[in-house]
């Protein structure tokens, strides 16, 4: 009998704390290759994160954590030119067909973009 109030304990305190997140998205919402007309686009599957802007390009941590209509990775950026590697974060929402994406590195911000899955893009040159 205490071993199933315990059990009953439990699963309330799991129930309670799986309130707090969106139970409708998981990872795989996420999935998909999203284009900004920023001239940026980010890769997300179930084996990579990857991001690319004219001077900034990067993979991240793989898979995703997603909390509710959030996101967030961490990984690293490199210079396009090839002087510098940076280590960030990138995070955002998910808003309908819209991903709404900040990448922050250790020093500066890149975004914030609005991404539309399949927008396609090409990625200028850095200046």
């Amino acid at each position: 009998m205490r071993r199933i109030r315990s059990l009953i304990v439990a699963a309330a305190g799991l129930l309670a704390c799986s309130e707090a997140f969106n139970p409708d998205l998981t990872p795989s919402d996420f999935y998909g290759v999203w284009g900004s007309t920023d001239g940026a686009r980010l890769t997300i599957s179930n084996t990579r994160t990857y991001f690319e802007s004219s001077c900034w390009a990067g993979e991240f941590v793989v898979p995703i954590i997603v909390d509710g209509e959030q996101f967030v990775a961490s990984g690293s950026l490199n210079a396009t030119n090839g002087t510098e590697t940076r280590i960030a974060n990138i995070g955002g929402s998910l808003n309908g067909d819209a991903l709404h994406v900040t990448v922050t590195p250790v020093t500066f911000q890149l975004g914030p973009y609005v991404m539309v899955r399949d927008l396609p893009v090409t990625i200028p040159a850095c200046p």
